[in-house]
């Protein structure tokens, strides 16, 4: 895998397979930046108000969640995954700091099930269809296209890697 061309994956669209070429890159960089934490480095809380790294990564996780279940099949996150999923977009809420105790092995796990799911969601996907209307985020006075709202996610994962990359600068020790 070459994750510094940024080119079309074979078996894909153009468009569809230079995104999925944007996410592999991105999420060899994040994987690259937390592979080696600890679960006290994975816990660690910089201040009281910041989030520990762990909450971070499942933060990014569950976003791309979000974003793939809206647009890839149009509908919010049912109740069943509102339970796992819904409290983890939102870092200001409580919740967030309690996300703790896990290994970095678990966080990676959840990151390759959400990505291999999207792949799969993406394989019969063209590029007419990524350049369409994104339904579920779209107004009448803010139209968004799929390509954004999934761009948006590979976005996202970018401005947290550099958030988690900030935090592991000022990891004790």
């Amino acid at each position: 895998m070459y994750v510094y061309l940024l080119v079309p994956k074979e078996g894909f669209t153009p468009f569809i397979g230079t995104l999925i070429s944007m996410f592999e890159n991105m999420t060899f960089q994040v994987k690259g930046n937390i592979s080696k934490f600890s679960i006290k480095e994975l816990d660690h809380q910089f201040d009281k108000e910041a989030n520990p790294i762990g909450a971070l990564i499942l933060h990014n996780v569950s976003s791309e969640k979000f974003i793939q279940v809206g647009t890839l099949e149009n509908r919010p996150l049912n109740v069943g995954e509102m339970k796992f999923w819904g409290p983890k977009p939102k870092l200001a809420d409580p919740s967030s700091k309690f996300i703790k105790g896990h290994e970095i092995a678990y966080y990676l796990n959840i990151m390759n099930e959400v990505r291999q799911n999207k792949m799969t969601a993406l394989k019969p996907k063209d590029d007419e269809w990524l350049l369409s209307p994104d339904s579920m985020f779209s107004t009448p006075h803010k139209p968004v296209n799929k390509f954004y709202r999934l761009f948006h996610a590979c976005e996202h994962m970018s401005n947290h890697n550099g958030q988690i990359k900030f935090l592991k600068s000022r990891l004790p020790g």
